[in-house]
């Protein structure tokens, strides 16, 4: 079924996944999104907060997911999504390993 603008349903969810994966690249690339990755890993100790891991497998994961934020405020550009306070609250991040990171995603 065409929509008002002559584009299907599908096309439309393709050029949304798109856009959210742009800023969401975007976001990952920028200073202030390394700081709160920072912020996070000293907020847990360096280590895993499910396992108790040290090292170099750690990384840090949304608690409410980089996806949902950008969903929630329909971020247009990077400027709005640097602009969100929710995304970078230190309490919506968890340090987790590479393994246990994989199971938050797939639980």
């Amino acid at each position: 079924m065409m929509n008002g603008f002559g584009f299907g349903r599908a096309s439309n969810l393709k050029v949304i996944c798109n856009m959210e994966k742009k800023i969401s690249r975007k976001i990952k690339n920028n200073k202030r999104y390394r700081i709160w990755v920072r912020d996070v890993l000293e907020k847990d100790n360096d280590k895993c907060t499910k396992c108790g891991i040290e090292g170099d497998c750690l990384m840090v994961h949304h608690i409410i997911s980089l996806k949902s934020l950008i969903n929630k405020y329909d971020f247009k550009n990077i400027e709005e999504a640097l602009d969100c306070k929710e995304l970078f609250e230190v309490n919506n991040g968890l340090t987790l390993c590479n393994i246990c990171h994989l199971e938050e995603h797939f639980k």
